[in-house]
């Protein structure tokens, strides 16, 4: 297989399983505690790892190579579900071990996703970088789509947590198989990088246009990672329904997926109508978007909002790490994606706090909250043009 087929293969494996996994621990979280609060608290700790995986990240990628980081951190993921489930067969108490194994699996996710990025122009030919990043983004897409069904499956069926990590372990091993295996497409020796985070500061903060996106990413992040709370809460706690926990999942899929199709569109007409969606109108219509469901409060809005915040926060990151890939030296990558992650999920810890007590106290005021936040956001982002 060709470098394209060994990622996209090895992207689809590793998330698939981890996505699936996540779909049903969550549930089981929220089925074992029956509170939002909880749950937000849970995430808040794992989200923490965000701050070392973005530091971790960085150095591993410039100094080891984006591949090797991968495959160091498929590795590790692997090791520690083996260990979880050792320590559930012993009898440890499941929450507690689930919520460590998550936090290290934020933190390899993490360090993972900035080598994935940074490996794309050693093993696509920059041409096709922001093809292959729509079609990446669109599988991964599909695979939301899908992971909400299997994870609904195996809730049904009453499967046991051990298995669900099983299987996770599974496909992180199958994943190393497929990264060994990429080849660069060019036979230049890559440099080793000696730039230092604040260098790296310094190039993004020297080109305003990148600067102004991370800036809004890393205000917009604190909304959506509440909003992403509430739908995995929302099921259990206003709905009581697995089915629909399911459904939401759905709905943000398709809208990611539908996002992802339209961006890789050669439609001229298509183009030019996205052309006019800038960081602006995105952040702006996030907001609108919710203002069905204060007005009338049932699933069917929900899933309107749902659909539509995940079609125009797809649309923004696609556009963006093109944008990054195409603009910044390959070399120095690895820091430069550090960084737009450190800033761009710094309000994790504190929005899933807030948005867990929120939650429980009243969802109409969570969305009420998340609108008006959206709306004020879009009217003091400065405007932002597309260069890539």
């Amino acid at each position: 297989m060709n470098n394209k087929k060994l990622l996209i293969t090895g992207y689809v494996t590793t998330l698939l399983g981890s996505y699936t996994y996540d779909q049903y621990i969550k549930w089981v979280i929220l089925d074992e505690t029956n509170s939002a609060a909880f749950l937000g608290i849970a995430t808040a700790i794992t989200s923490v790892a965000l701050f070392f995986a973005q530091f971790l990240g960085g150095i591993a990628v410039d100094k080891y190579s984006p591949k090797r980081t991968m495959c160091a951190m498929e590795l590790i993921s692997a090791t520690a579900a083996l260990l979880s489930i050792v320590c559930i067969m012993m009898n440890f108490n499941l929450l507690i071990t689930v919520i460590i194994l998550n936090t290290v699996l934020v933190l390899t996710s993490s360090v993972y996703s900035i080598a994935s990025k940074a490996a794309l122009p050693y093993f696509v030919v920059t041409d096709h970088l922001k093809s292959f990043n729509s079609i990446q983004t669109a599988c991964k897409n599909v695979l939301t789509l899908v992971s909400p069904i299997l994870a609904y499956i195996m809730i049904k069926i009453g499967i046991d947590p051990i298995y669900a990590i099983l299987l996770n372990l599974i496909t992180f091993l199958l994943n190393i198989f497929w990264l060994i295996r990429l080849k660069p497409v060019s036979i230049e020796t890559k440099k080793v990088a000696t730039i230092k985070f604040k260098e790296a500061f310094k190039v993004l903060y020297s080109d305003r246009v990148i600067f102004k996106m991370i800036i809004a990413a890393g205000i917009l992040n604190f909304y959506l990672f509440g909003f992403e709370l509430l739908e995995k809460s929302i099921g259990k706690i206003y709905f009581s329904s697995v089915s629909i926990y399911m459904l939401i999942g759905i709905a943000a899929a398709i809208g990611a997926i539908f996002a992802a199709f339209l961006v890789h569109s050669k439609n001229d007409s298509v183009q030019r109508i996205l052309s006019f969606i800038d960081v602006k109108k995105m952040i702006f219509l996030q907001g609108m978007v919710i203002l069905p469901f204060v007005l009338f409060s049932n699933l069917y809005t929900f899933l309107f909002a749902t659909f539509f915040i995940s079609f125009l926060t797809i649309m923004f990151n696609i556009e963006f790490f093109t944008l990054v890939q195409l603009n910044i030296d390959r070399t120095i990558l690895g820091k430069v994606f550090a960084i737009i992650f450190l800033i761009a999920t710094s309000t994790a810890p504190i929005a899933n706090l807030v948005y867990g007590y929120l939650i429980e106290y009243d969802v109409l005021i969570t969305c009420i909250v998340t609108m008006v936040g959206l709306i004020i956001l879009s009217l003091i982002i400065p405007r932002t043009e597309n260069r890539s």
